[in-house]
């Protein structure tokens, strides 16, 4: 496998969290990723954002991690699909899963499996409607990150303790999957202070680790 894309609508943490461990396995043996996801919907997370932004970062084979800004009032920019390149043919899952938490681990999601040669009159129609999302796209970076919290586009990732009141979901069915733990975030926080002070990302380290390190040279950018 060479190349891996993800085209979702909604990603947050817990999603990111049941692939981690693989798909940065993927990324140090040089396999090319490329991420688009939606925001301007309350479920996309900044945690999920700001891990994209390490991803991108740590390794020079993450290509691509952009968001998909959606502006249409009778619309909803909604897609869920997972490419898998081959030297000659793709994979491609698609369904009604997104990378978050209940759509990899709890929820009853449907998904269809389409395995697409290089020469399948298909093939050059999934690379157009990738290149139209792409040249849309916005990548992210820190400042986009606050800009989109601070208006209130972004979903927030509760902890344990405040989701204590509601009964959780569990996987449906038995999965090989063991989600890992958040990465030297335990939590995100916007501090916006008045006059001409700029808001700032706050992230508080759980424990020493890389992601640690860029949430140090976060707070004093």
């Amino acid at each position: 496998m060479r190349t891996v894309k993800v085209l979702v609508s909604y990603v947050n943490w817990q999603g990111l969290a049941a692939i981690a461990k693989p798909l940065e396995a993927f990324l140090a043996r040089g396999g090319v990723v490329q991420s688009l996801f939606g925001v301007d919907n309350g479920v996309t997370t900044p945690d999920a954002l700001i891990y994209s932004l390490y991803l991108k970062e740590r390794f020079t084979s993450y290509r691509l991690e952009a968001v998909v800004p959606w502006r249409y009032s009778d619309s909803k920019f909604h897609p869920k699909c997972f490419q898998f390149d081959f030297e000659d043919h793709s994979v491609m899952l698609l369904g009604s899963a997104n990378l978050t938490g209940g759509g990899i681990l709890r929820n009853h999601e449907a998904t269809v499996e389409l395995k697409v040669s290089r020469d399948d009159p298909f093939y050059p129609a999934i690379r157009r409607a990738w290149r139209k999302y792409a040249r849309h796209s916005q990548p992210i970076t820190r400042q986009l990150i606050r800009n989109l919290v601070e208006s209130e586009q972004l979903a927030r990732e509760r902890t344990r303790a405040e989701a204590r009141n509601r009964v959780s979901a569990l996987p449906s069915i038995g999965l090989p999957i063991r989600v890992v733990h958040k990465m030297g975030v335990s939590r995100v926080r916007i501090a916006q202070r008045r006059l001409k002070t700029p808001v700032a990302i706050t992230l508080q380290s759980s424990h020493p680790s890389t992601l640690g390190q860029i949430a140090t040279r976060t707070r004093e950018q």
